[in-house]
């Protein structure tokens, strides 16, 4: 559940070699062929269905077992991890992290909040186990693929992620925390903090992971800004920069001394976010949101160096819409809603070679293959 208050998707660009403020340019193609015709095929995964483990808040409800009757029905699913062997599902929305086989049978939970009002941050597979990061309050659990706590203890100020590196662990604060860095690497108690900033502005909770991996590089999300940073061994620099054109964020954001000032300034012109940036070697794509007079939601598909951009449709009609979550080489993993299955366009259904023998209850993981 994406609580800021535009939620649009675009991709920028993948680097094979990086390059010091190296730069993407962000095209506005209204149209989901371009995506078409880079789909060799589309594999339907449907997840395994009970009363007790799903994913899909209003399932859940309509079986008796709805925790939290307020909150609003999830629309882009949880996120995906990829293993040799299985996909792990993190919906932190609702502190559940599940684990499926590659063929979508259920195989165990993982993960728990002991405390009631303990919420789940981000989750990461690094050495093998699966990383939990929670707050309220501020820890940090390690588990086995299969459920087993390896250990679990406090941690010094989690931030709003979590995200564990050979030199300690990194902690995104953002903008509009009252800490004077945007990141922070904690080892043990001792902290070093990147990115100083003094800007008084709100903190957009986008609600999809900042840290990703590629390779051995950590790439986050730079909050309002269009660039992506990276981290590694010990050291941060700019990534790639989205050109974002018209929907670039003025600088002037990042002066005001009150943060809703801030905040109408940046609301009274069309303006766009970077929200997701996911790289696979020589694969990859990004999301970000654009506000002009309505919502609209982009993609950009990295293959070998060279992005193809598109529009995946309308919000909560067209299943791509806000649903790629993983990258595998030429592999994008998507997480649908079945309800809206049927409405996808006719050159992707012409893609999909699974024949489902009835609509699942639970979501759908999608692996599309590329050209």
């Amino acid at each position: 559940m994406k609580t800021n208050i535009i939620t649009l998707l675009i991709a920028a660009s993948c680097f094979i070699t990086l390059e010091a403020n190296a730069q993407v340019i962000f095209e506005k193609v209204d149209s989901h062929m371009p995506f078409a015709e880079m789909i060799s095929e589309i594999e339907l995964i449907p997840l395994d269905t009970d009363t007790v483990n799903m994913l899909r808040t209003e399932i859940w409800c309509k079986h008796g077992y709805c925790p939290v009757p307020e909150v609003p029905i999830h629309s882009t699913g949880p996120e995906i991890i990829v293993t040799e062997d299985a996909f792990i599902l993190p919906d932190h929305g609702q502190d559940r992290i599940y684990r499926y086989s590659l063929n979508g049978k259920f195989i165990n939970s993982i993960g728990s909040t002991e405390n009631e009002d303990q919420i789940t941050l981000n989750t990461q597979l690094y050495d093998g186990n699966v990383h939990v990061f929670y707050t309220l309050p501020d820890v940090a659990a390690c588990y086995r693929p299969d459920g087993t706590l390896i250990r679990s203890e406090k941690i010094e100020d989690s931030g709003f992620e979590g995200w564990i590196t050979k030199e300690g662990r990194l902690s995104w604060y953002g903008y509009g925390s009252g800490r004077p860095g945007r990141l922070g690497l904690w080892k043990d108690k001792d902290s070093t903090t990147f990115l100083p900033t003094d800007a008084k502005v709100l903190y957009l909770d986008l609600n999809v992971p900042v840290f990703t991996q590629n390779g051995k590089e950590v790439l986050f999300i730079d909050g309002t800004r269009s660039t992506v940073m990276e981290y590694r061994k010990g050291k941060v620099r700019e990534h790639i920069d989205i050109d974002l054109g018209e929907f670039e964020i003025n600088d002037s954001y990042y002066t005001h001394d009150d943060s809703m000032k801030a905040a109408m300034e940046m609301m009274s012109k069309p303006f766009g976010l970077v929200e997701r940036y996911v790289l696979d070697g020589k694969y990859g794509f990004a999301e970000v949101t654009v506000q002009d007079n309505t919502l609209n939601e982009y993609y950009g598909i990295c293959v070998k160096g060279k992005w193809t951009w598109f529009s995946p449709g309308t919000p909560n009609t067209h299943p791509f819409v806000s649903s790629f979550k993983a990258i595998k080489g030429k592999t994008i993993y998507a997480i649908i809603n079945p309800d809206i299955l049927d409405n996808m366009q006719e050159e992707l259904k012409a893609k999909i070679t699974t024949v489902l023998k009835e609509k699942p209850d639970d979501f759908i993981i999608a692996k599309i293959h590329l050209k």
